[in-house]
């Protein structure tokens, strides 16, 4: 079990770095966007951006539609409700996969498994080398001719 987490851990930090340069050019640009939206919402008092009359009608259409669904007096009550949300704090996954640990650990680790897991094959194939060989010459001294036939 630890032996293939160990190596999908690896193998996931391999091959996540190549991803993690693109996925930084594109958060690059998303936070690029935010921000100019955050100046241009600034810039138009706080209000919609890049609205028209239609827009603004229909928010408001909605605005009204909530204070009435919630029994709230007016529109303007419903702009003014608490909207501020919690800034969840996501961790890495690869992180939380490492558990603190440093990759030579888990590299070194991966290689001890390894070695282990060779070792316990030579050993079973010497073992099934060593049955053949009984089960030969159990053959050879109960039927001689049967072996060399």
């Amino acid at each position: 079990m630890l032996r293939t987490v160990a190596s999908r851990s690896v193998r996931a930090l391999s091959t996540t770095r190549a991803v993690m340069k693109e996925e930084d050019l594109i958060q690059a640009v998303f936070l690029r966007k935010i921000r100019e939206y955050a100046s241009k919402q600034k810039a138009a008092g706080g209000k919609l951006v890049d609205s028209n009359a239609d827009v603004e009608r229909s928010l408001e259409d909605e605005l009204n539609r909530l204070a009435n669904k919630f029994h709230i007096e007016s529109a303007a009550a419903v702009r003014e409700l608490p909207t501020k949300f919690e800034t969840i704090k996501v961790g890495s996954a690869v992180q939380t996969l490492l558990e603190g640990r440093k990759i030579s650990e888990l590299k070194s680790e991966v290689r001890k498994q390894t070695e282990d897991y060779i070792a316990e094959r030579k050993a079973k194939k010497a073992e099934e080398e060593a049955r053949r060989a009984a089960l030969l010459h159990d053959e050879k001294t109960n039927n001689p001719q049967a072996v060399t036939a």
